[in-house]
């Protein structure tokens, strides 16, 4: 074995860490609250209650890619801050889930982030900005889509 055991302690450390970051990440989305997450679970409730009556006997539309951070280039310094980048983790999501995030100007996903950006200095924290963006998957109940690369 290479390295001597505090190195390697260290590692585990280091790691376990990471683990800890992600998870304050993930239970930030979790208890995250206000109008824009109200109005987010709303719209995506509506999304699928208009999936399920589409999907009757029919085969569902192409899924569409949804970048779990914000694209708009407002949040490209908040991203590089935290040393993420923000185009790696895409979702397959049915676009009418899509659309529900988003609408025509970004919608509750860009304002939830606008707001956690505020509220958090994410100085290289990539753990803890990836944890929250799972966790609003979770929260927005899309934990079973497709995680793919862009």
């Amino acid at each position: 074995m290479s390295g001597s055991i505090a190195t390697r302690v260290r590692d585990v450390f280091d790691k376990l860490n990471s683990i800890q970051e992600f998870m304050a990440g993930f239970m930030e989305a979790e208890n995250w609250t206000g109008a824009d997450m109200t109005e987010m679970l709303e719209r995506v409730s509506e999304a699928q209650g208009a999936i399920a009556q589409r999907l009757r006997g029919s085969k569902s539309e192409a899924l569409a890619r949804h970048h779990l951070m914000p694209q708009v280039e407002r949040f490209a310094e908040f991203f590089e801050k935290a040393s993420v980048n923000n185009h790696a983790i895409t979702a397959r999501l049915d676009p009418v889930v899509h659309h529900a995030l988003h609408g025509d100007k970004g919608g509750p996903w860009n304002a939830i982030w606008d707001e956690f950006g505020r509220k958090h200095n994410v100085e290289n924290r990539p753990f803890f900005v990836i944890g929250f963006a799972v966790g609003l998957m979770y929260r927005i109940g899309q934990q079973a889509a497709e995680i793919v690369p862009w």
